[in-house]
């Protein structure tokens, strides 16, 4: 489909500016690990550790692959449970130059998906 001149359709730089905060490094988000997949082995989860996951850029998929995530509201209102059994949940840095690795749905219900994110600290 044609999306050029289209009105209503969500911009994904406006999502990021209204949804997540910004610091000089770049976005914050956060993600938690063994919700709903468990993570690949190759990722080292702890605090300064980068992990990387091709991402399906397509914006009209709602769901993909790649490193989901999102606002800590969000997470905690769809992974309260996880949290609570005690999957860990981490605050995420997106970087500035890695923003061309990230895919935010037309349809996203709170969530986007990157292809890399630094792991700052585990939150308790």
């Amino acid at each position: 489909a044609n999306l050029s001149n289209a009105n209503g359709v969500l911009s994904a730089i406006d999502y990021l500016a209204d949804n997540f905060e910004k610091t000089d490094e770049g976005y914050i988000a956060y993600k938690v690990f063994g919700g709903s997949y468990e993570p690949p082995s190759s990722w080292d989860i702890k605090p300064g550790s980068v992990i990387t996951e091709n991402i399906n850029g397509v914006r009209t998929n709602a769901c993909g692959c790649g490193i989901n995530v999102a606002p800590l509201e969000w997470v905690k209102r769809n992974y309260d449970d996880e949290i609570e059994r005690g999957c860990p949940l981490y605050k995420v840095l997106i970087r500035w130059e890695w923003l061309a690795g990230v895919c935010v749905p037309y349809n996203t219900d709170g969530k986007i998906r990157c292809e890399r994110v630094e792991l700052l600290k585990e939150l308790k």
